[in-house]
């Protein structure tokens, strides 16, 4: 698949902004009847990586994820349980290589490997969006946010094809 133009992510980003839980929840339907095996994906991680105040968020990421997608294409293939298996222990043996890293080092590698992602645009947001609120303080983001951004890519590995 092209790359996404960030004004894409953007508009569709703020199109589903607004919208009300009621008009998102036959949204989450279809993803869910589209998608099992990465909704299911989303919805472990969001159990176990994500406190309980933020809970929620990475399914909605996710289903933004979905949209901008799905919307680029006109469709998007079913991923599979091993696909999904395979992308998320990719991504798992990345962050754990990442683990020795200073917070400088770490920082520097997160930013190489969204600016060489073929959706760097759609990550990009994404990680803003899981940032929002400490831009100037990473250091007091919650301790989800790379977890969140892992799950996130796994999911775009797995669509972007």
């Amino acid at each position: 698949m092209k790359t996404i133009p960030r004004e894409t992510v953007d508009a569709i980003v703020e199109r589903y902004d607004h919208l009300e839980e009621d008009k998102l929840q036959p949204l989450f339907a279809r993803f869910s009847a589209e998608q099992p095996f990465l909704m299911t994906y989303l919805l472990v991680g969001d159990e176990e990586f994500v406190e309980e105040e933020n809970r929620g968020d990475l399914l909605y990421l996710g289903l933004l994820v979905y949209q901008i997608l799905s919307n680029e294409r006109g469709g998007l293939p079913t991923a599979a349980e091993d696909a999904v298996s395979e992308a998320d222990d990719a991504n798992m043996q990345m962050l754990m290589g990442l683990e020795e890293s200073s917070e400088m080092q770490f920082q520097t590698a997160i930013e190489k490997m969204i600016a060489e992602f073929n959706q760097q645009h759609v990550l990009g947001v994404m990680l803003e969006i899981l940032m929002s609120g400490n831009e100037e303080t990473p250091d007091l983001a919650p301790e989800s946010v790379g977890m969140n951004l892992i799950h996130l890519k796994t999911m775009i590995d797995c669509l972007d094809r």
